[in-house]
Order: C-alpha cells, then structure tokens, then sequence
C-alpha cells in the first residue's frame, strides 16, 4: 500500500489560476446575462423612465404659466396638475385679479376615476362675481395644483405675485405629510441618479416599476377599505403614505408654519389682501393608520376595539364608551380609539362631543392625509396678527348645513373633497367675507 509520498505514484498537477476562475465567472455572466441583455435592448429602444407629473416643481424649478399669443397660459408641461383658463399678460384697465392658489380641492377633484373637475368654490365664486352690478371685470384664475402642498402652493403663490393681482385666495393642507414624504423620496432619487447606478436604464425600468407596485392612501383596494374600516388601520399602506412619529409630524408643521409665513410677508410687502380658507373634511371618515407603528400595545388595542365594535353592534354605546374611557387614558394618542369613542357619542346622539372625538381622531391620525385642526389654527394666527390678512372658516361654512354638525358624505366625496353643493357652499362663504371685510370694488352685489 502506498502513502501519500509514495513515489511511485504519478502526481496531479493543480489546475491553472485562470482555469479555476473560469467557471465562476461564467456563472457570474449566465446570471447576469438577462440583465445585460435587458439593459442593451432599453438603450437600443432610448427608455426613459416615466415621470410623474404631479411630482413635477419639487426641485424649486416651477413655472406654472408661459406667456402664448399676448396671453398667459398653462405650460404643457404642468397641463395634467392645473386647468387655470388663460388670461391677457397686460392687464386691463378696470379689471380685478383674483388667483386663487392651493391644492386638488382648490383645482376641483371629483374621484379618482373621474379625470375632469368638478365646478370648484373658485369657479363658481367667479360666476357669483360676474353676477354683480357694477362696471369692474372680474377675473377669477385657479391656480389649483393637484397633489400641491404648502411647498409648491408657496412657489405658485410667487409666481402669481407677479401677474398684478388685486386679492388672493389661499386653501392647502390635506397633502402636507404626503408632500413632505414625495419630497423625501424624490431627494432620494435625485441622489441615486447622480451616482454610478443612476446611468443604469434597468434600475430605473425596475424603480418605476416598484414606485406602481408601491400603491399609496388612495389606491387602496375594496378588502384594504374594509380592513381599514373594521381595524380603523391599514398596514398595506405604502410608507410614503405612514407617519414615523411625533418628531416628523413637528417637523411637517413647523415647515408648513414658515411657508405660510411666508405667504403673508410677501403679499404683505406688495399690497395684496389674502383670503386664506381653512380645511373643513370628512369628519365620520375612518383614519387611514389609527394604530401607528410606535404604539405600546397594539395587540390589546385591536382587541379593544373589536369589543367596543361588538358593543356598538349590540347597541350598547355607554360600555362601549366606558372602555374606551379607560383606554385613552392610557393611550390618548392613538386615533383609532378617538374614532371609536366618537362612533359612541354619535350612537348616543351627543352630536357635539362626537364631532370633537372625530376632529381628535384625525388629528391623531398617523397617516395625515386630511388636515389637523392645527393648520387651520395657523390660518386663523396669520389674520388675526396681519391687518391684509382674513380667514374664510370652511369648516363652519358645512357645519351649518349638517343637523348633527357632522360634515360626511352628505358634503364630502371622500375623506377631504367637497361635493359639487360642497364647493358651492364654500364659494358663497368666501363671498360673503369678502363682501363683509369691503376688499371688491364697486357696487353691492346683485340681490
């Protein structure tokens, strides 16, 4: 038997450096051969990633109109976010301007499989205003931006600055925390294409393709809404959508607070009333995320709140209220107990403490996609400390036509846009502010 020196065995030579990296690098191109071939074909065919158009104006480049013919009109480029009819660049003698800037409330949302508008407040305040018996030409412009927020609401707000207005009107605030996340993530993006990865055709095919897959507050599917419905919660969210924690939120606010400052030291400075209508929204709407990530005990409040529904059910709101009494003294900060507890009163018909147990229940909402009695504070703050400056209060407007004092679907499409009598309302409300406060010209409006 032969050991291993045995010299009369022939040896083995070992493989060559390059015969032993062969196979794994053939490995390496056979997995990544479908990718390279992919890459080749989107360059051979010049693919650009698709932009979304409602994102447009984040990088502080915005310009909503382009002067055409002697007049101003909306820039193709910002056709899918604005409708605002085109209007002279000269502006005429006799003539008052009003724009009317803000958000897809201002522009007119009416659902989202509908892709045309609704008559907005600010199309028929500009029918109410053609009605008067005098001899000013009104012109009212909106200005509304879809998906628009207090970042891109202060960028068009500068530009109509500059086109001679006589008064602006101002409404924004249902899309603050989703701005703030689109910004981020856009941030994001902006980096990843300036690095090496970002000449890659393939990650931008597969990042448009996550970004659709990602789904968001809206897109939520019948089961999603009933989930949310019945866990007054819906972890399927995309996390653009989702609230992080208090600390976000203050940064969201204080952000918004600076801008909307801002709005009045510059119409301040050029002699501009502004008009700024709070955010009224649907009030028996449930929150998107009323369990956010950070609470406590999530398991035992979903339990709570399936017994405080079976109570409900069984028509038995004051043990229901009674637990959900115990609970937020605990956890005062989760909406989804708040929305509960104000299920509870309307049960009992205690129609004004229902209405505050929803305005807290959205408020607390930890995806805040309608907007917190806070920003409206802000508003009323602004007109009370800016002589220029008058608040339209929205929310009362549809208050007053509700018996319970509950704005829901009887005024609301959704969680925030009004119906078409909803805008209605709104419209006769700024009137009648601006009709009071004495900022239109000529004479008393036509009986």
């Amino acid at each position: 038997m032969s050991g291993p020196s045995d010299p009369l065995e022939p040896r083995r030579s070992a493989p060559p450096v390059m015969g032993r990296l062969v196979r794994p690098l053939l490995r390496i191109l056979l997995i990544l051969s479908p990718f390279l071939l992919l890459e080749v074909g989107l360059h051979l065919v010049d693919y650009q990633a698709p932009e979304n158009p409602l994102l447009r104006g984040l990088d502080g480049s915005l310009q909503v109109f382009r002067v055409q013919g002697g007049q101003r009109v909306v820039s193709p480029l910002h056709a899918d976010a604005f409708h605002a009819a085109p209007f002279p660049v000269a502006k005429p003698e006799g003539e008052f301007r009003v724009f009317s800037v803000g958000d897809s409330i201002t522009w007119g949302h009416a659902g989202n499989e509908v892709s045309g508008a609704l008559s907005s407040y600010t199309d028929q305040l500009r029918k109410s205003l053609e009605q008067r018996q005098d001899p000013v030409q009104y012109r009212v412009i909106n200005c509304g931006g879809r998906g628009f927020a207090s970042l891109r609401v202060l960028a068009v707000f500068e530009e109509v600055l500059g086109y001679a207005p006589d008064l602006i009107v101002a409404s924004f605030g249902s899309s603050e925390h989703l701005e703030q996340r689109t910004e981020a993530l856009w941030r994001r993006e902006q980096r990843l294409s300036a690095g090496w990865l970002g000449r890659y055709r393939t990650r931008q095919l597969l990042g448009a393709w996550l970004g659709r897959r990602g789904g968001s507050a809206w897109g939520l599917s019948v089961e999603q809404l009933r989930e949310r419905n019945e866990r007054l919660d819906s972890p399927s969210l995309a996390p653009i959508c989702r609230q992080r924690g208090r600390q976000e939120r203050e940064a969201a606010e204080q952000a918004t607070r600076t801008r909307v400052q801002r709005m009045v030291e510059l119409s301040g400075a050029a002699g501009v009333p502004l008009v700024l209508l709070t955010v009224p929204s649907h009030l028996r709407w449930p929150p998107f995320a009323g369990l956010p990530a950070d609470a406590r005990d999530p398991s035992s409040a979903e339990a709570l709140l399936e017994r405080s529904a079976a109570l409900l059910a069984a028509a038995r709101p004051e043990l229901a209220l009674e637990l959900l009494d115990q609970a937020l003294a605990v956890e005062p900060q989760l909406a989804a107990l708040h929305y509960r507890r104000a299920q509870a009163m309307d049960a009992l018909q205690r129609w004004d403490e229902a209405a505050g147990a929803y305005r807290l229940a959205r408020d607390h909402d930890a995806c805040p996609l309608r907007a917190p009695t806070a920003h409206s504070e802000l508003f009323r703050e602004q007109a009370a400390a800016h002589e220029h400056v008058r608040v339209v209060e929205a929310e009362a407007v549809l208050v007053e036509q509700v018996s319970d004092g509950i704005p829901d679907d009887r005024l609301f499409l959704d969680h925030c846009h009004p119906t078409q009598e909803g805008h209605g309302l709104l419209a006769r409300g700024i009137l009648q502010v601006l009709q009071q406060q004495r900022l239109l010209p000529g004479a008393a409006p036509a009986p």
